[in-house]
This record gives C-alpha cells, sequence and structure tokens, in this order.
C-alpha cells in the first residue's frame, strides 16, 4: 500500500512538471509575417539551464536564452546570419514576444545594422 501511495505520488510530480514547461520541447515549423503565412523552415527548441534555445536545420542558433515571464512574455537574444553563402553569423539582436501556449509562440525581432526586423510564428510540428 505504501508503495502505491509512493508510485503515484512520483507519478504525479513528474506530470506536474511536464505540464508546468512554458514551451514544449521538440520540432517547431516557423511561419513569416503576414495575412496568409507560409511556411520558412523548421526548427528545434531545446532546452537547458539558461533557457530555451531554438536552433535551424544546419545547427546554428536562431534565438537563445529564452526565459519566459509569468505573463507568458520573453526576452531573448536573436542570431543574425548573411542571407548568402557562406551563411556566416553577423550580428546579435535582441528577441521580445510571447508564447501563447507550449506548442505556438510569436518572436519579434529587433531592427539592427543591415536587417529591418521581423515577426516570426513558430507552431509545434507535430507531424
Amino acid at each position: 500500500m505504501f508503495k502505491s501511495i509512493i508510485y503515484i505520488l512520483i507519478l504525479s510530480i513528474i506530470i506536474t512538471l511536464v505540464q508546468s514547461q512554458a514551451l514544449q520541447v521538440g520540432s517547431y515549423v516557423r511561419y513569416q509575417e503576414g495575412t496568409c503565412p507560409t511556411p520558412i523552415g523548421v526548427f528545434n527548441i531545446s532546452q537547458d539551464h539558461f533557457g530555451y534555445q531554438m536552433i535551424n536545420g544546419a545547427g546554428k542558433n536562431v534565438i537563445a536564452n529564452i526565459t519566459v515571464n509569468s505573463d507568458s512574455s520573453f526576452n531573448a537574444v536573436g542570431y543574425l546570419y548573411n542571407t548568402s553563402p557562406p551563411y556566416s553569423f553577423t550580428q546579435f539582436t535582441s528577441v521580445k514576444g510571447i508564447a501563447y501556449n507550449q506548442y505556438m509562440l510569436i518572436a519579434t525581432y529587433a531592427p539592427a545594422s543591415n536587417y529591418p526586423g521581423g515577426t516570426f510564428f513558430f507552431q509545434f510540428n507535430s507531424c
């Protein structure tokens, strides 16, 4: 009987921890801002002691140190790259956004030199 209570307690703690995640770790599809958004890439979100990190298909950081606040807003660091080969890193920019739920977020990149800024929608890829 005592073992059953301990197992139920451990299971409830694990369920609570998983449900309290601000963002679901895994694959996300990115959409460009617009009235009829088009998917423009698949990205992976992981979590470490600095917060959530987003990496593109080439393995490069896209957004780092995503820290979700209690009101679901977040601040992060965006990585900017050249748009032509060799696609090297050029600079950082600030990113602000909101996590609508565990499976969808909107990130707005601040303008930087040679970058006008932009807003992107990310949705968990359940396929």
